[in-house]
């Protein structure tokens, strides 16, 4: 059965960034991504792997335009509960929190990271791969693609609406739901109005990032971000596989 195209990933696409598939804390501009065989895998901040000649290139922190907060379509039934199992380490979810009859997740206050792409440009001219680490293999394999994270897209905060048989209902579900969350030792916090919990944490999860590819040819170059839709980040692992564009984005998976 066909899946309905998820409304955040078609407002991230519309952005101009692909989707992190659980959003985490560890993603941001300078990351390399190495696509091989149908895959995508974050491989390493590019300092890590580079030997340069220019200063490296600052990083800043700007409020998303033209969006306040970026919703996921709404998860009916296990799906939801499975979602909110996924965001939190160690969560154990009571039978009242389980009998949520779906579940939607919407970050509240985005921010974009970004670096200056000509300063991006310039850092990549003018240096060069690090080949005394064994990483280095990577970007002279004529089978893979490696790509640079220029931006990204974070919040802070995240808003689970839950929904029931009756507005009761999911209330009820919501306080078991943030009880649970609060149990569980997550590192942020979270407190529920009605059928919404708010949770929210010092460091911001990445849910998007806008990439470009670096190519060779008698030095390294920096080509223009492409267009987003292609890339998906997914959880952890070597092999980060690519989802359909119509995959369902849980906006959820805050990880420390």
């Amino acid at each position: 059965m066909a899946r309905c195209r998820d409304k955040a990933v078609e407002t991230l696409n519309n952005l101009g960034f692909d989707v992190v598939r659980y959003p985490r804390s560890d993603i941001a501009p300078l990351d390399v991504i190495i696509q091989s065989e149908g895959s995508h895998t974050r491989l390493a901040p590019l300092p890590n792997l580079w030997v340069p000649n220019t200063p490296l290139p600052v990083k800043s922190e700007r409020t998303a335009p033209d969006v306040k907060t970026v919703e996921s379509s709404e998860l009916k039934g296990k799906f939801g509960i499975d979602a909110i199992v996924d965001i939190f380490s160690k969560l154990s979810l009571s039978a009242g929190a389980k009998r949520a009859k779906s579940v939607q997740f919407v970050a509240l206050e985005p921010k974009i990271t970004s670096c200056v792409l000509a300063d991006i440009e310039e850092y990549v001219n003018k240096g060069q791969v690090n080949t005394a680490l064994a990483a280095a293999r990577h970007f002279f394999d004529d089978n893979e693609r490696v790509y640079l994270i220029t931006e990204v897209i974070a919040s802070k905060k995240l808003k689970i609406i839950i929904g029931g048989d009756s507005a009761a209902e999911a209330a009820a579900a919501a306080a078991e739901i943030t009880g649970s969350i609060s149990a569980s030792g997550s590192v942020g916090s979270a407190k529920s109005a009605a059928n919404e919990i708010t949770y929210e944490q010092d460091i911001a999860a990445v849910f998007g990032f806008a990439s470009a590819e670096l190519l060779y040819d008698n030095g390294w170059l920096l080509d223009l971000p492409e267009k987003p839709g292609k890339k998906f980040l997914g959880k952890g692992g070597n092999k980060l596989p690519i989802l359909s564009k119509s995959v369902r984005l849980v906006l959820t998976d805050l990880e420390t």
